[in-house]
C-alpha cells in the first residue's frame, strides 16, 4: 500500500526539476528595468563654486597711494570755490567802555550777528594768485546784552540802520603756501578793503584756518579805529567808549562745487 506515496514523492521530484530547468533556462542577466527616481538628471552641467584665483595689474590690491588718500581724503588742488555758511560763522565786534555813573567802571560791550554772505575763491596751486572775495555783514542786526545800546548804534553812533551792510573785499593773500591737510590749521594774513558807512579803507585780518574734509572753519580778527570811517566814538553823561575795535569773524567755508 506504498504507491500512493510513492506517486507523490515522484510527482514531487518531477515538479522540482522542472522549476530547476526553467530557471537554468532563464538568461543569466535581467533586462534593465526603469525604476521612479528622486533624483532629476541636470538638462545642463550644473554650475561649479568659483575658485578665487591670484589678481594682478588692475585687480591687484589697492596701492599704498589709494590707501593714504582714503586715510587723509580728498587733496585741495587747483581754484576753488566757498561760501560762507550763515548757520555755523558770526561777525562781532569788541569795543571798550567806562561807566561814568559807575565810578568809571571799564566794561566790555560785544556785539554779535550771524547775518553773513560772501564767497571766496581760494587757489590751492598757487595761493598767492587766488581771485578771494567779498564778505559782506548786515551790522544793523549786530546785538548786545543791550537794547539801549543796540538802538543808539543803529540809529545814532553807527547809523547802521541808514547803512546797515559792511563789506571787505580781499585783494591779497600772504602765508599760506598750500592747500593745508586734512585736519591741519594754518595762519595767515588777508588783506583788501572794508567799507563801513560811506568810508572804504584798507584793512588786514589776521586769519586762523583749520580744513576738515573739503570744509574750512576757522577765526579773523583785525583793529580799527571808529574815528577813521567818520564814527565818532559814543560819549554821554552815562557812558564814554575808547576809540579802537576788535572785530572778530568765526567762519565756516562751504565748497560750492
Amino acid at each position: 500500500m506504498t504507491y500512493p506515496r510513492l506517486k507523490l514523492a515522484s510527482t514531487a521530484l518531477a515538479t522540482a526539476a522542472l522549476l530547476a530547468a526553467c530557471a537554468g533556462a532563464a538568461p543569466t542577466t535581467a533586462p534593465a528595468t526603469t525604476l521612479p527616481s528622486t533624483e532629476v538628471a541636470p538638462t545642463a552641467a550644473a554650475p561649479t563654486e568659483a575658485v578665487p584665483t591670484a589678481t594682478t595689474g588692475a585687480d591687484a590690491a589697492p596701492t599704498a597711494a589709494a590707501e593714504a588718500t582714503a586715510v587723509e581724503g580728498i587733496t585741495l588742488t587747483g581754484l576753488q570755490t566757498y561760501a560762507f555758511d550763515p548757520s555755523q560763522s558770526q561777525a562781532s565786534y569788541s569795543v571798550e567802555e567806562y561807566f561814568l555813573q559807575e565810578s568809571n567802571r571799564l566794561g566790555t560791550a560785544v556785539g554779535v550777528t550771524s547775518a553773513i554772505s560772501g564767497e571766496l575763491q581760494l587757489n590751492f596751486d598757487e595761493p598767492a594768485a587766488s581771485p578771494l572775495g567779498t564778505v559782506t555783514v548786515d551790522i544793523s542786526l549786530l546785538a548786545s546784552d543791550s537794547n539801549m545800546r543796540d538802538n543808539a548804534i543803529r540809529r545814532q553812533w553807527l547809523e547802521s540802520s541808514s547803512f546797515p551792510l559792511a563789506t571787505f573785499t580781499a585783494t591779497a593773500i600772504d602765508g599760506l603756501t598750500a592747500a593745508p591737510a586734512d585736519g591741519e590749521t594754518v595762519t595767515f594774513r588777508l588783506s583788501g578793503d572794508m567799507t563801513v558807512r560811506e568810508a572804504t579803507l584798507p584793512v588786514t585780518w589776521d586769519v586762523t584756518l583749520t580744513r576738515t574734509g573739503e570744509t574750512l572753519n576757522g577765526t579773523a580778527t583785525t583793529s580799527i579805529m571808529m574815528a577813521d570811517f567818520g564814527v565818532q566814538p559814543p560819549s554821554n553823561p552815562f557812558i564814554s567808549v575808547t576809540d579802537g575795535v576788535t572785530l572778530t569773524l568765526d567762519y565756516v567755508l562751504l565748497p560750492t562745487g
